[in-house]
């Protein structure tokens, strides 16, 4: 045997705990008396073995410290953990310190018997001294209760966490701080079903020390003698309270939503964002769509034709996602009992198990829409009376005065009278007031009755702007052979496109305006773009009475007004006229009430 380490020999045979070298694949090359002591085995066995036939790393698991790199074969680490002699029944428990000597590449052990230190009886003395050295050193919560339930010992963090000293919980009984009930249940399962602990078990506390309440996760290991009866319980413990309070807040949170959802008496449901597949309904949501929950649950909106075509959801989707919310969105959807109607949607993105998913809530408003219809059928007709009236009544009266007065002129003129210019006057006042009249006629009743009527008002608008107000507009007409049926809805189209145009003049400060007139197989569209200063729609919360006004108008003729601008960037408007709304005298007014107009006036 050689004698690498004269000084750790000498220091070695006077310690009253064993000392071996290792070499660098882990053979003992040396020790001292006290680890044949300690292993009960000859020398010569002991300088035929390693490391790994000498120790096992099985209890336990974790190194108490690591600060070194491990050894050679990774079997163990350096520094100082826990280990337990191979084959020695009964189990002896070692605390070992390993060093490694790079100039000699030897490690050098030392091993300490800690078996009876760990008995529950000497954790509180001796023994509970080093452990709790070591335990409060340690991250986390411990406590030792013997089958009793009587705590033995405490770390810090747990007296910490209890709200207690130290000399407050030592030899105290765990139902002083934990539920009684849990804790009777605990100990009869403890002593009972030892095989069958489970590996973590959760706490509550009526109150801690300060009068609050508190909620652990515990940890147990069971400590048993050599007769493999339990002897108590070694737990560690993690604090959750404030998991548990946002876990009872989040209860709470959810319980007033599902009352809300549920009872909520306008239809509400829940789908992902990305397909549209339904995760849950309430009660007015079934009863207005006509399929029952078990019937909607896991299918798409697309499968039950909420949405009347793909593209309207689409753009749905899309406006939802540029802010994660959505107010008043107005669409048209199928109802397996009302049939196609107008739906009022308001929506926000929220996440569910990690999924993006929509909440939203809706109203039928198809009804609300239809006396919007008739307040404009009304106001309309008279309207339309009033600019006949003028146009076809008081308008021909002035041309038979001015034709009076052209003639009574020609001959005062004929006569040399000195009444001349005064009569001239008297015709310039006929005159003005006939275009006068013919203005408010044309205002009052804008698109003549002729085909292509709404074309014919446009172009005359477009030029009557460049004409008075000295700005380029131009009107594209892509649409000559289109025709709309319903004068009352031409006419409020060319509402739409008059107001879109003041706005660009009185508004944005516009210097050029287009208005395009054009169509595809489902819609009519009318698009007014100008390059003036522009505003954030978005930002716009309380619109001006002009917007409100053109989205009224074109809602009431079951059309979609769709508004985008930017600061700088001029505003862009486009009125879109579904092709099936296009239909002849739907509320057509205009020909029975000609009818009516010229047999009062005739």
């Amino acid at each position: 045997m050689r004698d690498p380490f004269p000084d750790l020999k000498l220091f070695a045979e006077q310690a009253d705990f064993a000392c071996l070298i290792l070499d660098e694949d882990l053979k003992i090359i040396w020790f001292n008396d006290e680890l044949v002591k300690l292993t009960g085995l000859a020398r010569d066995r002991l300088l035929a073995m390693s490391w790994d036939d000498l120790v096992t790393n099985g209890y336990p698991a974790t190194p108490v410290e690591q600060k070194f790199s491990p050894l050679k074969n990774g079997s163990v680490a350096s520094g100082k953990f826990w280990c337990s002699l191979k084959n020695k029944i009964p189990r002896k428990i070692l605390s070992a310190t390993i060093a490694y000597h790079r100039d000699k590449k030897l490690y050098s052990v030392t091993l300490y018997d800690i078996t009876h230190q760990l008995t529950p009886q000497q954790l509180v003395t001796d023994g509970g001294l080093f452990v709790g050295a070591i335990v409060d050193n340690l991250k986390g919560s411990m406590a030792f209760h013997d089958n009793f339930g009587f705590i033995k010992f405490a770390s810090q963090e747990i007296c910490n966490l209890v709200g207690v000293k130290k000399s407050d919980i030592l030899e105290h009984h765990i139902k002083e701080f934990f539920d009684e009930e849990l804790v009777d249940r605990w100990l009869n399962f403890m002593n009972n079903n030892p095989d069958k602990i489970p590996p973590y078990l959760e706490f509550n506390s009526s109150k801690k020390g300060d009068g609050r309440a508190y909620h652990v996760m515990a940890a147990p290991r069971l400590f048993m003698d050599y007769n493999r009866k339990v002897i108590g319980c070694m737990f560690i413990f993690s604090d959750i309270t404030l998991l548990k309070m946002n876990e009872e807040r989040l209860r709470i949170s959810d319980e007033k939503y599902s009352k809300a959802f549920y009872a909520n008496p306008a239809p509400s449901s829940i789908t992902t964002l990305e397909e549209g597949r339904y995760i849950d309904v309430n009660e007015s949501y079934v009863n207005f769509v006509g399929y029952s929950k078990d019937e909607l649950i896991g299918k798409t909106t697309m499968d039950i034709n909420f949405f009347i075509d793909e593209d309207d959801r689409k753009k749905f989707v899309q406006e939802l996602t540029k802010t994660g919310k959505l107010r008043n969105y107005e669409t048209r959807i199928y109802s397996r009992i009302k049939g196609i109607r107008t739906f009022s949607l308001s929506a926000e993105i929220i996440e569910l198990q990690g999924k993006k998913c929509i909440v939203w809530v809706g109203y039928d408003v198809t009804d609300e829409i239809n006396l919007e219809k008739e307040v404009l059928q009304a106001t309309g007709r008279e309207r339309y009376r009033i600019g006949q009236y003028l146009h076809d009544d008081l308008g021909q009266h002035l041309v038979g005065v001015e034709a009076m007065v052209t003639l009574l002129e020609n001959r005062l003129k004929n006569q040399g009278s000195s009444e001349v210019p005064l009569v001239q006057d008297i015709h310039d006042y006929v005159k003005e007031a006939h275009e006068k009249a013919r203005s408010m006629a044309r205002g009052l009743c804008p698109v003549r009755l002729e085909e292509n009527g709404l074309s014919s008002a446009i172009e005359d608008l477009a030029n009557q702007t460049e004409k008075i107000f000295g700005i380029h507009c131009i009107f594209i007409n892509l649409n000559r052979s289109e025709k709309i049926y319903n004068s009352q809805i031409a006419i409020n189209m060319y509402y739409i496109v008059q107001e879109a145009v003041n706005n660009a003049i009185r508004h944005s400060n516009a210097e050029e305006i287009s208005i395009t007139y054009f169509s595809n197989d489902d819609n009519i569209y009318l698009s007014v773009e100008d390059n003036g200063c522009g505003f954030e729609p978005s930002a716009n919360d309380s619109e001006g009475m002009g917007l409100s006004i053109m989205r009224y108008r074109a809602r009431a003729i079951g059309g979609s007004l769709e508004i985008k601008s930017k600061p700088g960037m001029g505003t862009y408007i486009l009125l879109k006229f579904p092709r099936i709304n296009n239909r002849k005298n739907e509320w057509d007014w205009r020909s029975d009430e000609l009818k009516k107009i010229e047999g009062l006036y005739s």
